[in-house]
């Protein structure tokens, strides 16, 4: 069975294919950027869910009200 290799080429580089395709060392480094964007999410949800719930209501309140002036009584 052949041997898969990467698109690139590895050898321009130095680097076998195995360090090439190898997965990166992972860090913390994320934490700061999730912590901000919970910190966003957080401050935000409410508002966006209330907005998500109004603006529908206003639209049956105010199409309810219109066609009922234009059945009548």
């Amino acid at each position: 069975m052949p041997r898969l290799r990467a698109n690139v080429d590895a050898g321009s580089s130095g680097m076998t294919d195995d360090e090439y395709l190898a997965l990166p060392d992972l860090s913390f480094r994320w934490w700061p950027v999730f912590l901000r964007n919970l910190l966003v999410w957080r401050k935000l949800a409410i508002p966006a869910w209330w907005a998500n719930i109004a603006e529908p209501l206003m639209w049956l309140v105010a199409f309810g009200y219109g066609m009922g002036a234009l059945v009548g009584r």
